[in-house]
């Protein structure tokens, strides 16, 4: 099973958008693990329009010991199962703070359904925490979404250097992940876009991915809508498509 996380410290990036559009399409090459590790819950409530009946059955649970992981595994969509998050894992800080192996939980988990799947996407929360450490130590890629802009080519930096101490546990995990950005939400018509993306490629060299997400209605009439995933044969679709296919030659 490849892993890809898709992570940034700044919100509004796509970066839950990927990770469900990344994960639609890798269904249609092989059964695929979508998972929710961020407790702002956006890609579950996207999922998901009755949060009752994942109760009890999330990766808080899982990362507790208290169900397996397999038990919090839903049907999403053809080939495309996911696990659920819920806002009170935000807690596992706390909860976990005493554990010695605490970084270690997510990839554990996932050894135990590796088997299962042939691709596992994970979104990860906004910061540098427990939960985004595991991710990063169960990956085998990681993806930074980033804007065009200032700022969110800073949140790279800050997160790469952040990161950067997880690839020591890679000695007793065997994976050492590779990283990649990915720039979203790009208005070509915008000329500081341009200055910046040449900016952000001149910065991270090597690491940018050659396809550009570009801003479109169909992503936001999309992802207002509980359970739609990208309309086929849309640019953006066609956008993340064409994603899939260059990282897929990384994994």
């Amino acid at each position: 099973m490849k892993t890809i996380s898709f992570a940034s410290l700044k919100g509004g990036v796509g970066k839950s958008t990927s990770s469900i559009s990344a994960a639609k399409i890798f269904s249609q090459e092989g059964k695929t693990l979508l998972i929710d590790i961020d407790p702002r819950t956006a890609t579950t409530s996207h999922v998901f329009d009755d949060i009752e009946k994942i109760t009890g059955r999330t990766i808080h649970q899982a990362m507790k010991s208290e169900i397996s992981i397999s038990e919090c595994v839903f049907p999403a969509n053809k080939n495309l199962y996911f696990i659920p998050s819920e806002m009170e894992l935000k807690l596992i800080e706390v909860e976990l703070a005493a554990h010695p192996n605490k970084s270690l939980i997510l990839f554990e988990l996932l050894q135990e359904v590796e088997d299962d799947f042939d691709f596992c996407i994970i979104d990860a929360p906004n910061d540098l925490g427990i939960l985004s450490n595991n991710a990063v130590i169960a990956s085998d890629l990681i993806v930074f979404p980033t804007q065009a802009e200032k700022w969110s080519a800073r949140a790279i930096s800050m997160t790469l250097a952040g990161f950067e101490p997880c690839r020591k546990v890679g000695r007793y995990t065997g994976k050492q992940f590779e990283a990649r950005i990915l720039v979203t939400d790009f208005e070509e018509n915008r000329d500081i876009q341009a200055v910046m993306l040449n900016a952000i490629k001149e910065e991270f060299q090597g690491m940018v991915c050659d396809t550009v997400i570009h801003h479109s209605i169909d992503v936001t009439r999309t992802y207002a809508q509980t359970g739609e995933f990208l309309p086929k044969g849309s640019r953006p679709e066609r956008e993340y498509r064409a994603f899939v296919s260059e990282i897929r030659g990384i994994l």
